[in-house]
Parts: structure tokens; C-alpha cells; sequence
């Protein structure tokens, strides 16, 4: 199987996707990010549990002409102040890593349920 393959394959095991062509066509555009959403599903269970419900999708704002972000929304039934807490520990503990640039193309999120 070649290699994009297996990292599609991966990602999918990984994460729901919302619409798959819209967050395939983002992640063409922007290789790196791979790596990143990957990273970013462990650490997701670090801070959230094992097997997480997480949801890839891409946002766009209708006010900003061709913005667009790859947004993981993290599926919790968790109660709303501890998973604040948890998702800004993921943050900082997390994304210092990686360039501020990461900020304006992946975010993450909470659905509380």
C-alpha cells in the first residue's frame, strides 16, 4: 500500500470526518498538517481518554475571503467546566511545539453532550 495511502487509511481510523473530500482537498494542500492531526489524536487521548469520538472538519468564515482551518471537534460527555479545563491543558501542554502558523490552519474543539 503506498504511503498516502496508509496515512489516509490511519486518519480514518482515527477520526470521523465530516465531509472526506473537504478535509482530504485541505490536507493535500497542506502535507504537514498530517503529521500534526496525528500527534494531536494521542495527545487528544491524554488528556481525554481512550478511544475519543473526534471529528475533522473544515470552517470557513463567510467574512474572510478563501479562510479556511481544519477544526478536531473533540466528542466528550464530560461535564463543561472539566473539559474546558482539559482541552486548555491539551493546548498548552501541546501546541507550543509546533509554529504559531498551526493556530490560523487547526484548532481544536468541544462537543459537550
Amino acid at each position: 500500500m503506498p504511503k498516502s495511502q496508509q496515512l489516509s487509511a490511519q486518519i480514518e481510523q482515527l477520526y470521523s470526518l465530516h465531509d472526506p473530500g473537504a478535509v482530504w482537498r485541505f490536507l493535500f494542500k497542506r502535507p504537514g498538517l498530517v503529521r500534526i492531526i496525528r500527534v494531536a489524536y494521542s495527545l487528544i487521548e491524554e488528556h481525554f481518554g481512550p478511544n475519543p469520538h473526534v471529528t475533522l472538519r473544515v470552517v470557513t468564515d463567510p467574512e474572510v475571503v478563501d479562510w479556511r482551518q481544519l477544526l478536531a471537534e473533540i466528542r466528550t460527555s464530560l461535564p463543561v467546566d472539566e473539559a474546558l479545563a482539559r482541552l486548555n491543558e491539551l493546548d498548552l501542554a501541546s501546541f507550543d511545539r509546533y509554529p504559531l502558523s498551526v493556530d490560523d490552519l487547526f484548532s481544536l474543539d468541544l462537543e459537550c453532550v
